[in-house]
């Protein structure tokens, strides 16, 4: 059994519990609750006729409770266990203190800042007002993977599917073609503005980046600011 310092400071109380205690009074519910509260303390057990609704209810709560115990234990043991096996493999000095280990000096990319940087070298491509249009065009495979484009696709189609990936992971087939139906007749640049700043936004779905394309549809001068 794990001592006062290991255990749980609370117990804890199920969305599922609304309907059965909702049987109860509300005076009922008060007196369950201290009585729960005082039974995780230390172990006290309810003076509730053993025959009540009150005493059923404190019963699968108090129940539920330990065995989430168990399992937090279990959990704790299995983290204790796990660092004791790195100090026991990690390098030591010659008076056995630990050696620090030099950080890498090109940390990997999260997820979200690749995708920053995606979404950051489409908006200098195409808002840049110094280059050309032969100059802002760039090919998708610079920004995402060759395959998986279907062959009646136009150049400029694929690039707003390969932009729509790098936002949007594991797009659908019939979601990219939603896109590209949102986009029809739009200059390029406009429509990788609008998946901009719907990524800004906070973009987590192919439904945003197409209302964020009929928003720049009627409003062709939205620009994408500085995530």
């Amino acid at each position: 059994m794990p001592d006062d310092a290991e255990k749980s400071k609370y117990i804890p109380m199920f969305y599922s519990y609304i309907e059965q205690l909702g049987l109860l009074s509300l005076e009922q519910v008060g007196a369950l609750v201290m009585a729960l509260l005082v039974y995780g303390r230390d172990g006290t057990q309810p003076d509730f006729p053993k025959d009540g609704n009150v005493y059923m209810a404190f019963s699968f709560i108090a129940d539920n409770s330990m065995r989430a115990e168990i399992r937090r234990q279990e959990i704790v043991e299995k983290r204790r266990e796990a660092g004791r096996i790195r100090a026991a493999s990690a390098e030591k000095d010659e008076n056995g203190r630990f050696v620090q280990q030099k950080a890498s000096k090109k940390p990997a990319l999260s997820s979200k800042s690749s995708t920053d940087q995606q979404v950051q070298l489409y908006k200098y491509k195409y808002n840049n007002k110094d280059n050309n249009n032969n100059n802002r065009r760039i090919r998708a495979h610079a920004y995402a993977n060759d395959d998986g484009f279907d062959d009646g696709w136009s150049e400029r189609e694929q690039e707003i599917v390969a932009f729509c990936r790098e936002v949007v992971k594991d797009i659908k087939p019939e979601q990219e073609r939603k896109v590209l139906a949102a986009a029809d007749g739009m200059e390029l640049g406009m429509v990788l503005d609008a998946i901009s700043i719907a990524y800004e936004k906070g973009c987590s779905s192919p439904d945003y980046i197409v209302s964020s394309i009929e928003s720049q549809r009627h409003q062709p001068d939205r620009r994408p600011g500085k995530i």
